[in-house]
């Protein structure tokens, strides 16, 4: 058993075509002259050929082989007349009536449903398609294995009566196939509706930013891959052939400064389109009952385009479209034969091929789906807090974030109102960040208790996301209480500064336990249940003095400067410079070439100094002193612009001694023998 149940050899294939036209049939289901027709070009497509055409008239099927004893016969001998090794029925053919038929023709026999399947199956690029298509041959496949392995169906279990050499393991081939055929659709159901899913989510998020959704269907080769590429450039194969494109294109229209839309292209449709191929792909076709506007292509250079078109309409009331607002779209006007194109409200003649008509199209496109918004970027000074309030109220506001710009969709507004190029925050003060430390408390009357690595939605302005709480000196926090904690968000990064103050929520149901202020936006690692991180929060927390104190220790040998320090303590600039003013005059902090450093880590990297020089003079105790790249490596953890400047800063303390490259401790003088002293002094 192959994965594939319809396989055309890669030679050319020589098939003869066989149609019914009968009265008991729908008009859907009789074969004619201009389906059999088409059923040829379905041949071409799959890398066949046609060598001949029998179209057989009766009253109904009958029932063992479809078209009668006698007109089975013909289509043997013209088999055998024109060497062909294949023959395709435009009907579609019962499993029993397609194994007879193969029997007593002895060559292979598939319907138009088959041949169709074999197409898809050679067309299908996408994981999603090859999914699609799988599915929908291994559906088609599954009644027919019948007669694939009538010569194991007779075996039965040891010890039943069967005849002689006839007993089987307990389980024909036929039924072990059945369930691995089960099997697998199941799981190809499962994967598409997986696939479903991650559509839903796209189009929820397509739904919230408000992008309208234009979806292209129509008869395969009416042109729609073409007209896909003549407004998008989108640069996807178009040959004329049926269903060159198989797999969803999705690209992006502007249609005006105030509309921009999503338009895809979806599958061709077909008469007699199997119905397992229309289930299996309708992961792709529900698409359509959510569009804004459907683009119905048709092709106007085709005889039968009002058969084909009804086909179509035929399909989209099955998918439950049928409600979805749509365009008429003409296409190939430039071969039209009619006197008098096709024309109406919803109707527009175009070529796609030679852009003829497209600016109309473009227009009847914009008629509908353009609400006439024009969407800006704004950023507001607090003083002009009002206008985000009437922004609220008049337009479609996208997103709001404080220190950053605000998009906007704006209607009805003048724009001569919004004055642009102010800001609502220091710049440098808000930061993208996916971590950060806070102070949690919750309140006295929460009714749960929070505990390590729940996960709370977090509000701050007008920001929401999810996080995972992870306390740094508990388990868990009861109501009343509050604790030190990191916010990780789980999802997205926010923007956010110190000191902003936020609120926390549980899940289900979505109540307001807690809330508190964020302490660093960009913090360090912290080690778990240390005195000495939570005495450092304590500063962080307390008044502006300590908190600047604790920055400027927290920045090390990198120097801060009183800018940096405004932008991101989260107060203004008068509070932090009465903080360094009172930091300078109690002697904790040192200003060294216009930044700081707290005076406690300059002592401990002067000790650092002194003690990694004394190691060095005692191993090298003829060199004058150590490399100067190599002391800068072993004195500083990072490297840093400001690392000359702390040890000049340390040599005019005379604390070090830098010559040229050599650096030293000022007492240090090499320990020479009165031999290595003269030659040091004829060298």
């Amino acid at each position: 058993m192959t994965e594939n149940p319809i396989q055309i050899d890669e030679t050319r294939n020589r098939a003869v075509l066989v149609g019914l036209s009968a009265n008991s049939l729908s008009r859907e289901d009789n074969a004619s002259d201009a389906t059999l027709e088409e059923l040829a070009d379905l041949v071409e497509t799959a890398g066949g050929e046609c060598v001949g055409t029998i179209l057989q008239h009766r009253d109904s099927p009958e029932a063992r082989t479809f078209i009668g004893e006698g007109k089975v016969a013909e289509t043997k001998e013209l088999v055998e007349a024109m060497e062909a090794d294949l023959v395709v029925f435009d009907n579609e053919l019962s499993p029993s009536q397609q194994r007879v038929l193969t029997e007593d023709i002895g060559v292979q026999v598939i319907d138009r449903a088959g041949l169709i399947l074999d197409i898809f199956a050679q067309r299908a690029r996408t994981r999603e398609g090859r999914l699609q298509v799988e599915l929908a041959q291994y559906k088609y496949l599954l009644p027919r294995l019948t007669g694939m392995w009538g010569h194991l169906v007779r075996q039965t279990a040891s010890g039943g009566k069967s005849p002689i050499g006839t007993r089987g393991p307990g389980e024909t081939q036929l039924e072990t196939d059945r369930r691995h055929i089960r099997r697998k659709i199941a799981k190809l159901t499962e994967d598409l509706e997986e696939v479903r899913r991650i559509r839903a989510v796209q189009r929820d998020r397509r739904e919230k930013n408000e992008v309208p959704v234009v979806a292209i269907v129509g008869y395969t080769n009416a042109g729609k891959s073409t007209l896909l590429n003549a407004l998008t450039g989108a640069a996807i194969p178009a040959r004329n052939r049926l269903f060159d494109t198989l797999d969803t294109t999705t690209r992006t229209l502007e249609i005006s400064d105030t509309c921009t839309v999503l338009i895809s292209d979806t599958v061709g449709f077909i008469r007699k389109l199997p119905h397992h191929l229309v289930e299996a792909f309708k992961a792709t076709l529900e698409e359509l009952t959510f569009a804004d506007l459907i683009l119905h292509v048709i092709d106007a250079s085709n005889p039968e385009w009002r058969e084909q078109a009804e086909v179509v309409e035929r399909l989209i009331r099955q998918l439950g479209a049928e409600a979805t607002p749509r365009i008429d779209v003409f296409n190939k006007s430039d071969i039209y034969v009619g006197d008098i194109r096709p024309h109406g409200e919803d109707i527009v003649s175009i070529s796609a091929l030679t852009g003829e008509g497209l600016d109309q199209l473009l227009a009847k496109i914009g008629d509908r789906l353009d609400t006439g918004f024009h969407r800006l970027t704004l950023a507001l000074p607090y003083d002009k807090a009002g206008i985000l309030d009437m922004l609220y109220q008049e337009a479609k506001v996208e997103s709001v974030e404080a220190g950053m710009r605000v998009a906007i969709n704006l209607a009805g507004i003048d724009k001569k109102d919004i004055s642009r190029g102010c800001i609502i925050a220091e710049p440098g003060s808000m930061f993208q960040t996916d971590k950060i430390t806070v102070e949690l408390q919750l309140t006295p009357d929460s009714p749960y208790r929070v505990k390590n690595y729940s996960f709370l939605h977090f509000y701050t302005g007008t920001q929401e996301a999810v996080c995972k709480v992870r306390f740094l000196d508990r388990s868990s926090l009861k109501p009343g209480e509050k604790a030190y904690a990191q916010l990780v968000f789980k999802n997205e990064s926010i923007v956010a500064r110190n000191l902003d103050r936020f609120i926390v929520r549980f899940f289900s149901p979505m109540t307001t336990v807690g809330g508190g202020v964020i302490l660093d936006v960009q913090p360090r690692r912290i080690k778990l249940n240390s005195p000495q991180e939570i005495e450092r929060l304590d500063r962080l927390h307390s008044t502006p003095v300590n908190r600047i104190y604790q920055m400027i220790e927290d920045a090390g040998c990198s120097l801060i400067k009183e800018a940096e320090l405004v932008s991101a303590s989260g107060l203004s600039a008068k509070a932090v410079h009465a903080a360094i003013q009172e930091l300078q005059q109690v002697g904790v902090t040192v200003r060294i070439q216009g930044g700081f450093a707290a005076r406690k880590v300059l002592d401990d990297l002067e000790e650092k100094a002194a003690v990694i020089l004394k190691k060095h003079h005692e191993a090298q105790s003829l060199m004058e002193g150590m490399s100067l790249s190599e002391f800068r490596g072993k004195l500083f953890t990072v490297s840093a612009k400001t690392n000359d400047v702390v040890l000049n800063y340390l040599k005019d303390k005379g604390k070090l001694r830098i010559v040229g490259s050599s650096v030293s401790l000022p007492s240090f003088q090499a320990d020479y023998s009165p031999e290595q002293a003269s030659l040091q002094a004829e060298l």
